[in-house]
C-alpha cells in the first residue's frame, strides 16, 4: 500500500501527459493498430504509419469497405472505395489530418494526438483532469488521465490511458448536447518505432475515375453555350507559354485536360483520333494537371502544355480527370465530357452544333 501510495503522490496528471509527448518526440517514424467505434459502433481497424516530418498514412478496413489516406511532400490523396471519390487536400508543410472533404469513417479513424504527436489542449483548465493510476486496459497496465466540463449547454468528457512507456493505449471523448451524443472510442496497439519505411508503403498513385478537388472552385464545368476562359499555359516540350484562347481560335478544338498517371490516357488518346475524324477543322489541345514539364510530357500526347501554378488550371472548373472541352471556332462550349468511357455520349449532337 505504500509503495502505491507513494506512486500516486509523484504523478500527476500533467506528468502522465508529458510522458506520452516524449514518447512522440522520440518517434520519428512509428506504426500502430488502432480500432475505433463511434456511437459503441465499430468502424473496423486501421493501420497507420508515420514518418515525420511529411509522410503519414491510415488505411480503415470496416464494414463500408477499405479507405485510406496518404500525405507525403506532394500533398494528401484521400481514396473512400465506399464513394467512389478521390480527395485531394494541398501540402502544408508539415504533417496534418485534414477534416474537410475525408469521409467519416475516416474522419473519425484516423488518430489526431498520433499525428499531431501530442495533448497538448486535451485537457483546458476548466476541465480539471484528474489521475487514476494502474488502469488495465485490454491485458496493459495504464495511467489514465480523465477529465469533464460542461460549456454552452454542451458537456464533454475526455479519458486517456497511457502506458508505462508513453504509449496511448485508448482514447476515450464523449459529447453530449442539443443534437444528441456523439461517443468516440479508440484502441491503440502494435506499436513499432524506428522501422525503415518504403516510398512504396506512402504512394501516391492516382486511381482511375480520380476527381482532383484540390481545384477548389471547380464545380460542374463549364455549361454548354459558354466561352472557355482564357488562361495561359507552358508546353513541356519546348517550355513556352500560351494563351488558350489562342490555342483554340479558328478551329473546332477538344480541350482535355487529363492526368499523367490516369491509367486510360493511352486508350483515350487513341479513341480521339478515330472520332476526330468525325469532327470538322479539329485540333487537340492536351493539358495536363501535373504541374511539372516531366510529367506532363508522359502523357502521350505530343505538345501537352501545364500550369507550373495550378491557378490557371482552376479557370477551367474541370470537375476530374479527364474533362473534354469541345469547343467551336469562337471559343464556345459545345460539349463537356467528364471521365472517359469510350462511348463519346452525346459527341453527334455536340458536332451539329458546332455547324
Amino acid at each position: 500500500m505504500l509503495t502505491f501510495f507513494l506512486l500516486a503522490q509523484t504523478q500527476s496528471p500533467d506528468a502522465v501527459l508529458k510522458r506520452f509527448d516524449q514518447y512522440m518526440s522520440k518517434s520519428k517514424t512509428l506504426s500502430v493498430m488502432v480500432k475505433t467505434k463511434v456511437n459503441s459502433q465499430s468502424l473496423g481497424v486501421a493501420t497507420v504509419r508515420l514518418d515525420r516530418p511529411t509522410r503519414f498514412f491510415v488505411s480503415l478496413t470496416g464494414p463500408m469497405g477499405q479507405e485510406s489516406l496518404t500525405f507525403t511532400e506532394k500533398g494528401v490523396l484521400e481514396i473512400g472505395n465506399s464513394s467512389k471519390q478521390y480527395a485531394t487536400h494541398p501540402y502544408l508543410g508539415r504533417i496534418y489530418a485534414p477534416s474537410l472533404k475525408v469521409t467519416n469513417g475516416l474522419r473519425y479513424a484516423i488518430p489526431q494526438l498520433i499525428v499531431v504527436g501530442s495533448v497538448q489542449n486535451l485537457f483546458p483548465p476548466k476541465m480539471n483532469a484528474k489521475l487514476t493510476p494502474k488502469v488495465t486496459v485490454e491485458g496493459v497496465e495504464t495511467d489514465q488521465v480523465s477529465g469533464k466540463v460542461e460549456e454552452m449547454g454542451a458537456t464533454t468528457e475526455v479519458r486517456v490511458n497511457i502506458d508505462s512507456a508513453g504509449r496511448l493505449i485508448k482514447y476515450y471523448n464523449r459529447s453530449t448536447g442539443p443534437m444528441g451524443t456523439m461517443l468516440i472510442e479508440q484502441d491503440f496497439s502494435a506499436y513499432v518505432t524506428g522501422q525503415k519505411f518504403t516510398d512504396a508503403q506512402f504512394s501516391l498513385k492516382l486511381p482511375a475515375g480520380f476527381s482532383p478537388f484540390k481545384l477548389e472552385s471547380a464545380d460542374y464545368g463549364i455549361p454548354q453555350g459558354e466561352a472557355l476562359p482564357n488562361a495561359t499555359f507552358r508546353q513541356a516540350s519546348s517550355g513556352k507559354s500560351a494563351s488558350l484562347k489562342n490555342l483554340v481560335a479558328g478551329k473546332n478544338t477538344l480541350v482535355v485536360i487529363t492526368d499523367a498517371e490516369f491509367p486510360s490516357n493511352a486508350a483515350m488518346f487513341k479513341s480521339i483520333q478515330k472520332v476526330s475524324s468525325k469532327i470538322p477543322e479539329f485540333r487537340l489541345v492536351t493539358i495536363s494537371m501535373s504541374r511539372n514539364a516531366k510529367s506532363a510530357g508522359t502523357m502521350g500526347a505530343s505538345g501537352a502544355y501545364y500550369d507550373p501554378t495550378g491557378q490557371e488550371l482552376t479557370k477551367l472548373f474541370a470537375p476530374g480527370a479527364p474533362t473534354m472541352y469541345l469547343v467551336d471556332k469562337k471559343g464556345r462550349v459545345a460539349q463537356m465530357f467528364f471521365g472517359f468511357d469510350g462511348r463519346w455520349t452525346g459527341l453527334d449532337q455536340a458536332i451539329e452544333r458546332l455547324k
